[in-house]
């Protein structure tokens, strides 16, 4: 029996790693630490215990890491630029409170990308955990939804209003969730349990997202499984009558279930009915309108880290509002929070891993494996939510954003990895 090499463990540490991360998945939208006015997610000590052992493997094996100096350097900037707003924030306090997270943000991506190593089959595996994962909070959510007398909408509680965020955090967390469950659903490679369990999955997260009354939610999830089906469908060189075929059956047995539950559907179309004649009916045009007369004011500046809700009321838009919010676009609070040069190196950050699904397509239709184009169908779905998350809302200002952006890229990676060689061995293979 040979013993095994600092690789071997550094291998299974990374998948110990994003097992860990994907099983505190459940407790996110109800448990979440504050030290003072600092909060700290419930992953962290999950990420410093990672980080200290990974550290002292690579003190044994160095020559296995593969870094990634483009993302890395990006990420850096952000940092460096955050900080430096600093000196000119008109509340350097708050500016300072978001730095503190904006820093673990940068330190949890950095560690993840450079250190974490996984194979297409390993990655595969992991993926398909997250749509179940979440799936404990969606079943708790239902749980409130049809026993509560006329709740609102879906949201994660026992009771209303919820212990913990707000609807589109809620569903967005639910929505990345979504396209693995689809891919899970549409993948070859998978056994009929797999596939079955999700569907399982598509439907009650795709069940969640419409009774939550999240318009951006439901237009997106809409045209994230029209992509994802035709994309899937052209990796398997089927035929795009399967993309319709396989839609209708979907919707058939959304539809189905829906009506078990009668009277809180038609409560919920009723509403539904009302979201979309009153677009206007909230304060998010006047939040947008704010951050422009920001950006007007300081174009490259940008009035600091964390500062937007301190310099919202000195704006027109921000002395006729009722409260005080971030604007509901992360692209645009940060071009109102750290300027245009923020605005360009977070735009690199997110579009980061949609560029790799770009330059992956070809090869991997080349390719013809089953498993690489599961794997391909899932990330690229993942990381189309991840952009509407941030263009629809703030969801960058969200732990679990930063823990969806590490696995989506983890995913493109593990896709190169197997392109370039046959599928790597691991510890789950």
């Amino acid at each position: 029996m040979t013993a095994s090499s600092p690789k071997d463990y550094s291998s299974r540490l990374d998948i110990y790693f994003i097992l860990a991360l994907i099983l505190s998945v459940p407790s996110i939208p109800f448990l979440r630490y504050g030290f003072g006015d600092f909060e700290i997610p419930i992953a962290m000590p999950i990420i410093v215990v990672y980080s200290c052992i990974k550290i002292w493997l690579l003190m044994d094996a160095p020559k296995g890491l593969e870094t990634e100096p483009g993302i890395t350097m990006l990420m850096v900037v952000l940092f460096m630029w955050s900080t430096a707003s600093v000196l000119w924030a008109t509340a350097p306090e708050f500016a300072f409170r978001r730095l503190v997270s904006r820093g673990y943000q940068t330190y949890f991506v950095l560690l993840a990308i450079n250190c974490c190593c996984f194979s297409p089959v390993a990655i595969m595996r992991l993926g398909r955990l997250l749509p179940l994962a979440i799936l404990v909070p969606v079943a708790i959510g239902f749980y409130g939804f049809f026993t509560l007398p006329e709740p609102p909408h879906f949201q994660f509680s026992y009771e209303y209003p919820r212990v913990l965020g707000d609807r589109n955090s809620d569903t967005f967390m639910v929505l990345t969730a979504w396209p693995l469950a689809l891919a899970m659903t549409c993948g070859a490679s998978q056994t009929v349990i797999w596939r079955f369990s999700g569907l399982i999955a598509a439907l009650l997260t795709g069940g969640a997202v419409f009774f939550s009354l999240s318009r951006a939610n439901l237009l997106g999830a809409m045209a994230v499984a029209l992509v994802l089906l035709t994309v899937d469908s052209v990796l398997k060189k089927t035929r795009p009558l399967m993309v319709f075929v396989v839609a209708s059956v979907f919707l058939g047995s959304m539809l189905l279930g829906a009506s078990v539950f009668e009277d809180h559907l038609d409560q919920t179309l009723g509403q539904w009915q009302q979201r979309f004649d009153k677009v206007d009916d909230n304060q998010r045009w006047a939040f947008n309108r704010g951050a422009w007369e920001l950006v007007d004011r300081h174009p490259i500046t940008g009035v600091g880290l964390n500062n937007f809700r301190v310099t919202f009321q000195t704006t027109q838009a921000g002395r006729q509002a009722e409260q005080d919010y971030n604007p509901h676009n992360s692209f645009l609070g940060t071009w109102s929070e750290l300027g245009f040069p923020g605005l360009i190196v977070f735009t690199c950050i997110v579009l980061w891993p949609l560029s790799c699904y770009i330059r992956l397509f070809p090869h991997v239709l080349r390719s013809g494996d089953l498993i690489l184009g599961q794997i391909y169908v899932g990330g690229l779905g993942l990381c189309l939510v991840l952009i509407l998350s941030i263009l629809a809302y703030n969801f960058a200002e969200d732990f679990y954003y930063w823990i969806a952006y590490v696995f989506v890229s983890l995913i493109a990676l593990a896709l190169k990895r197997g392109l370039r060689s046959p599928l790597m061995g691991s510890p789950l293979d």
